[in-house]
């Protein structure tokens, strides 16, 4: 539920509108999950240069690339979006969004270049949150336990809850 709530926040200030309220939100959601995973992923070419090719063969170079696209994907549209709904009613400067488009109307910025500002936009919003676990919990308490699957995940869990940074 807080994870939602946090989604929502972060939307509202980037875009406007929930992210939960969109079909283009829940795959920007879906997307921003298998980024997360994919970061907690040990690839060893990382470490070890000339094993990089088993990125390749294990399918975690494909993943990373299929994401990628799929966020790619979802802040075109998003951005196709607005520029739509901005056509009809004349709205400016509201959020993040219109004045970044209002902007790259005076100045020359690529839509490359737009999608790279929202991500950073997003990255600086979750730091602008003190992060602590739920449920009364203390790091040394956190089971680290990992179940068996497809992928690995925690046996127990982590669940954080956000702030107002001090």
């Amino acid at each position: 539920m807080f994870e939602g709530f946090s989604n929502d926040v972060i939307g509202r200030s980037a875009f406007g509108r929930k992210l939960s309220d969109s079909e283009n939100g829940k795959n920007f959601l879906d997307a921003m999950a298998d980024l997360a995973e994919l970061l907690g992923m040990i690839n060893i070419g990382d470490f070890i240069p000339w094993l990089g090719w088993i990125g390749r063969v294990n399918g975690a170079d494909k993943r990373l690339e299929e994401t990628a696209e799929k966020i790619d994907q979802v802040i075109e549209s998003v951005i196709k979006e607005w520029l739509h709904e901005k056509g009809l009613e004349e709205q400016s400067g509201q959020h993040f969004l219109d004045i970044l488009l209002d902007i790259s109307k005076d100045v020359s910025i690529d839509r490359d270049s737009l999608k790279a500002i929202i991500l950073l936009l997003l990255a600086d919003l979750v730091r602008k949150f003190d992060w602590k676990l739920a449920n009364g919990v203390e790091p040394k308490d956190l089971d680290m336990r990992e179940s068996p699957g497809m992928t690995v995940h925690r046996a127990v869990p982590l669940l954080a809850l956000a702030s107002p940074a001090t």
